[in-house]
């Protein structure tokens, strides 16, 4: 722990004597000068009171540090925390479109869906338009978020411009699409920050145009769920219009039938679904190309007795149903005539008469009519 030399030290761009000290070293040695600041020597101990100065404040501040740090670790908020927002991924939706009904039809395909922007639930925005074309051959619809479906739609864009500008004759088709899309959800979902989007892909997949090409018609969900069908719902109006489709929908149908069955659906999730309104919007692809159209109002009927009077049969418990009253009426004699048997008819029959106007009581005065009954027999 001595300097085995006397003589000069450069240091710091100057020369430096060092002596042997006259004294042994206490808790002091060479590293400790070379580390430090640039100190004086004379006789006596390396470093003198300067030295024992700055390694006493540095063992103070490391000191200091290690308190500072383990308070940090105790707190709930630690001061030694990142300044910045931690990074945040979107939980909720926030301005949605509802169903998109498509269904193939003889001469291609047809995509329907109404025009509303729900924030929350306030019909905020009324003309956000939820089918696009994509390519020469494709068209994109989506359910959901909105600004995810934006975002998407311009990473489709830029994959068109990108084969435009490679120019080597190959395009993509609607079923590379659907898979292109399918790939970018997944890989969303995988990063737990998913894009809130039910997405149909409708188009022509090997060729179209003159090339031909068979109809394509695929559906892809928030984590990457991906099918294909004849005809595809999302969606509330899985629920409202689906049946409909299955009921009336068939292979050859033409495009005038085709029309007819996706509005008859839209005007349903209209009627039933609070989140549509009845501007839509249609969209079709066939072997010449892609046509969206502008948005339109559907007619509609309010004139249903069930809209006239919604509360109808209420006064039955929700039963409303003439078979219903006669079977109550086959009941009440049934017991009437075992209580009659069993000699307590009469309170049997005072029971029945005061509960006629309800009909839950009426079920409990039979209870305790034909209990009675079986009791007395």
């Amino acid at each position: 722990r001595q300097p085995p030399f006397s003589g000069w030290l450069r240091l710091y761009g100057e020369q430096t004597r060092i002596r042997q000290p006259s004294q042994p070293l206490k808790g002091g040695c060479l590293r400790d000068f070379v580390a430090g600041e640039r100190l004086e020597l004379g006789g006596g101990l390396l470093g003198g009171v300067r030295g024992a100065r700055a390694r006493r404040r540095r063992r103070a501040d490391f000191g200091r540090r290690r308190v500072v740090a383990a308070a940090a670790m105790a707190s709930e908020t630690p001061t030694l925390a990142p300044t910045g927002d931690a990074r945040k991924h979107t939980t909720s939706p926030i301005v949605t479109g509802t169903s998109i009904i498509a269904v193939k039809y003889a001469d291609g395909i047809l995509v329907g869906g109404d025009t509303l922007g729900s924030y929350g639930s306030l019909a905020r925005f009324r003309d956000l338009r939820r089918i696009r074309a994509v390519g020469k051959s494709t068209l994109i619809a989506a359910g959901g978020e909105y600004s995810d479906f934006q975002y998407l739609v311009d990473m489709l864009d830029d994959k068109v411009v990108d084969e435009l500008c490679k120019d080597d004759g190959a395009t993509l088709d609607a079923s590379e699409y659907h898979s292109f899309l399918t790939r970018v959800m997944y890989q969303r979902r995988n990063k737990g920050n998913p894009l809130y989007n039910n997405l149909i892909v409708a188009g022509y997949s090997g060729g179209s145009g003159a090339d031909g090409g068979k109809p394509f018609l695929g559906t892809i969900d928030p984590i990457a769920t991906a099918y294909t069908d004849d005809f595809l719902v999302t969606g509330f109006g899985a629920h409202l219009a689906l049946p409909i489709i299955r009921e009336r929908w068939t292979a050859g149908m033409s495009e005038a039938e085709a029309r007819t069955l996706v509005e008859d659906c839209l005007r349903v999730c209209y009627y039933r679904d609070c989140r549509t309104i009845n501007k839509v919007q249609l969209g079709k692809v066939t072997r010449d190309g892609v046509v969206v159209s502008e948005p339109f109002e559907l007619d509609t009927e309010w004139s249903f007795q069930s809209f006239i009077d919604p509360k109808a049969g209420a006064e039955l418990a929700g039963r409303g149903s003439r078979r219903h009253d006669d079977d109550d009426d086959d009941d009440d004699r049934r017991v009437l005539r075992r209580a009659a048997q069993a000699g307590t008819a009469s309170h049997a029959a005072a029971c029945l008469l005061s509960a006629c106007t309800s009909p839950a009581a009426r079920r409990w005065a039979r209870c305790r009519a034909g209990a009675a009954a079986a009791a007395a027999a």
